[in-house]
């Protein structure tokens, strides 16, 4: 009888002993398992957060770009006739074209069959154009600010296309014609004229200007929403 329970005793001893050790081992694998996956989560968090960290750094070099060409035109640099700073009121391209103009007139035979054949693209709105296509594609200006951009410049390209083309044709009518005092004072007139008609339509200097610091305001503003500083 005694060798029985003593039999029987072991092996209960067994049965537990074998219990602990599954047990052990399963929360062995649990606690590895969760400093693993906790492990993974970290590194992962770190690198998400190094790659954001380094994406806003380009957002703001690229943000910073678009200010400094938007405000650029108001810097006004007399061997660069492109910039806005020189359309107004004394445009030197407009000037130059329309010099040109007069000039190939007075050495036309006949007055009645002059014709200006190449349509102008003005170099302020070729500049800009570029400058657009340039934002369109670019994946570090935030949408709210690029799109904002895009329809601004496209609004502006056309205003300042059309009334150069305006200006343009109106010009050989009144050569056609003879409707003019004098041929020399023509430059100035269809620069004044070209002013005023981009003015009518929204895109004076002084409507230029506003509309710049409305865009920089705007990227002042979305920089400012990730300044970590109160």
């Amino acid at each position: 009888m005694e060798h029985i329970l003593s039999h029987i005793t072991s092996q209960i001893k067994s049965v537990a002993l074998k219990d602990i050790a599954s047990l052990v081992q399963i929360t062995f694998y649990i606690i590895g398992s969760t400093i693993a996956i906790l492990t993974y989560r970290g590194a992962k968090r770190g690198l998400l957060n190094t790659v954001n960290t380094e994406y806003q750094k380009r957002v703001m070099d690229h943000l910073e770009k678009l200010s400094e060409f938007l405000y650029d035109e108001f810097r006004i640099d007399p061997e660069d006739d492109t910039k806005h700073g020189r359309l107004y009121p004394n445009d030197t391209n407009i000037i130059s074209l329309i010099e040109s103009i007069v000039y190939s007139f007075e050495e036309h035979e006949d007055p009645k069959s002059f014709k200006i054949d190449k349509i102008f693209y003005p170099p302020v709105a070729l500049r800009l154009s570029t400058f657009r296509g340039q934002v369109k594609s670019d994946p570090f200006i935030p949408d709210e600010i690029s799109n904002y951009v895009i329809l601004y410049l496209t609004y502006r390209i056309h205003a300042t296309t059309t009334v150069t083309r305006e200006v343009i044709r109106e010009l050989e009518e009144t050569l056609k014609n003879g409707t003019y005092d004098d041929l020399h004072s023509l430059p100035e007139n269809v620069n004044r004229i070209y002013y005023e008609r981009l003015e009518s339509k929204g895109f004076g200097y002084g409507d230029v200007e506003v509309e710049v610091h409305k865009i920089r305001t705007k990227i002042k503003g979305y920089l400012k929403s990730y300044n970590p500083l109160p």
